[in-house]
């Protein structure tokens, strides 16, 4: 994630709510993932293809994109991947 993202959620965030806490705290957490998923994932991608695994990560990452995509997508939707017609 670049700085320029990790700064655009948190004015998105300030934005929505008004409080320095949530901005901070989402901020925080845009570290997270690279944190706890590096040394706990990359035994696993080891184990795999190289090519498969950049493959299969690229095609879950458009398809949490494209989810973005859609207009007003409450969460619960958006967490079984959309797939569901309304």
């Amino acid at each position: 994630m670049t700085s320029s993202l990790r700064w655009a959620i948190a004015i998105l965030v300030y934005g929505r709510t008004h409080s320095p806490f949530l901005t901070a705290l989402a901020y925080a957490l845009t570290y997270l993932p690279p944190i706890a998923g590096g040394p706990l994932l990359s035994g696993l991608a080891d184990l795999f293809p190289r090519r498969r695994v950049m493959i299969i990560c690229d095609l879950f990452r458009v398809g949490t994109v494209g989810l973005m995509a859609i207009p007003a997508c409450p969460l619960p939707r958006c967490a079984s991947c959309g797939s569901a017609p309304s």
